[in-house]
């Protein structure tokens, strides 16, 4: 070996066994890795709770195989609400782990192996409340015979991780110092204010709004089944009854207000694209003029010939005009938005034959008198990374497009929408993009 590069996080409770496996094989590529396990365990740990240390890494190795098959499989992106990491999960694994780690509590150690496996304990509580939270999102989906009262139930159960999630950052992760549960980042000048990594913590929004979107499934499922044959009006006392027996359940709420037809404002000014002045579709860059919406051929980074692109404006009857998406480099538009911290839900339809990106960004000094000004506009930078983003990949047919997402604060953001190359002779549609805010 001459030399080798590869990252690895200094996160001790997860990548400690890695990192000593590593080293082993670095030094002889034939070592056993299962040997070298046990005796990370055991060196670690003792040999009398090794054993069980030893299975708690291995079901969390079964369960990355399980992720990178579902994910091949479901042809998932990490993107997409971000559950790519969860996938792998079965019902029951985080209830054999916490019982491999009790009996390895329960075993004899020295006092600095105690602490040692304190802090994967720790680890590990604050890991399962993502995911258990997962599992309970998926058993709402997958499920179809739950009862209003257990989908109730299973929510209130996804709340309290959710709360416990927030007091273990709090109490805990955010304290670490040593890089046991998160990242510790070097200041490189005496007077740079530390960074703090906030490991995991962002994940806690995706899964919450995964939570959220998973027991409007549960009711959408429940009342396929309940209200099968019934007409709308039927309905729509049926959900009235449920609320009252459930008024905490905002989600009874916006599907009572779908069937009502009330849904919440959209937040996009001009997300129908009817306010417009038509451009060429012929010739590159020749864009409408959308109003509230901002081409790349304007705003993007790399102002050349090269990365203009096709547009057109489709004129509908309906609610929404549709954006033709035509021959390009990076066709590309975006929309700013002053918004509050919340809840919010984005979505659009489009029909595509290319991938078609969409990103939120947080700006953290933007200045509104550049949307009068295009040159200040661009100079307009994004926080990194965006705070939801994921590919609608190609399919026949109408691709409908629907993110839950949280705002963590009060502020400016910026909406891309984005297909990285459009091929000659080749049309996208997009419509009916909107925002929303939920309770």
């Amino acid at each position: 070996m001459r030399e080798y590069f590869g990252e690895v996080y200094m996160i001790h409770a997860a990548n400690g066994p890695k990192q000593y496996v590593l080293g082993r094989l670095l030094w002889n590529l034939g070592t056993d890795v299962d040997q070298a396990m046990m005796e990370y365990c055991t060196k670690a740990f003792g040999p009398a709770a090794a054993p069980f240390v030893k299975q708690y890494y291995d079901i969390w190795e079964q369960v990355d195989s399980r992720r990178k098959e579902r994910m091949q499989q479901r042809k998932l992106s990490n993107a997409s609400y971000n559950i790519g990491s969860f996938v792998g999960l079965d019902q029951g694994d985080t209830a054999r782990m916490e019982a491999l780690l009790k009996k390895a509590a329960d075993a004899e150690k020295t006092e600095i192996q105690k602490r040692r496996l304190q802090v994967v304990i720790n680890y590990f509580d604050y890991i399962r409340c993502l995911a258990d939270r997962y599992l309970i999102s998926e058993r709402l989906r997958e499920d179809k015979q739950l009862s209003l009262a257990e989908i109730h139930k299973l929510s209130g159960q996804a709340a309290e991780l959710d709360k416990k999630f927030n007091r273990m950052w709090k109490d805990v992760i955010s304290k670490d110092q040593l890089g046991n549960y998160r990242y510790i980042h070097i200041r490189t000048r005496p007077d740079a204010k530390p960074r703090v990594d906030r490991i995991y913590y962002n994940f806690g929004d995706v899964v919450r709004a995964y939570v959220y979107d998973s027991v409007e499934a549960a009711l959408k499922n429940l009342e396929d089944r309940e209200c099968k044959n019934m007409k709308r009006r039927d309905r729509i006392k049926f959900w009235e009854a449920k609320k009252k027996e459930f008024p905490d359940m905002f989600q009874i709420s916006l599907r009572l207000n779908q069937l009502i037809g009330k849904p919440a404002p959209n937040l996009l000014k001009n997300g129908n694209f009817k306010k417009y002045r038509p451009g060429d579709p012929a010739v590159p860059g020749a864009h409408p003029q959308l109003e509230n919406w901002y081409f790349y051929e304007q705003v993007g980074g790399i102002q050349t010939d090269e990365y203009k692109s096709l547009w057109k404006i489709v004129p509908s009857k309906a609610a929404y005009n549709h954006l033709g998406i035509g021959t390009g480099k990076y066709p590309e538009i975006r929309t700013y938005v002053k918004l509050t911290a919340g809840t919010y839900r984005f979505s659009a339809s489009c029909r595509t034959g290319m991938p078609m990106n969409f990103a939120f960004y947080q700006i953290p000094e933007f200045d509104p008198d550049s949307l009068n000004d295009i040159a200040r506009l661009r100079k307009q930078r994004f926080r990194t990374p965006e705070i939801f983003g994921f590919t609608c990949h190609a399919a026949p047919g109408v691709l409908p497009i629907r993110q839950t997402f949280t705002i963590p604060a009060d502020g400016w953001y910026a909406l891309l929408i984005a297909i990285p190359n459009q091929p000659a002779r080749a049309w996208s549609r997009l419509w009916g993009v909107k925002l929303e805010k939920l309770p």
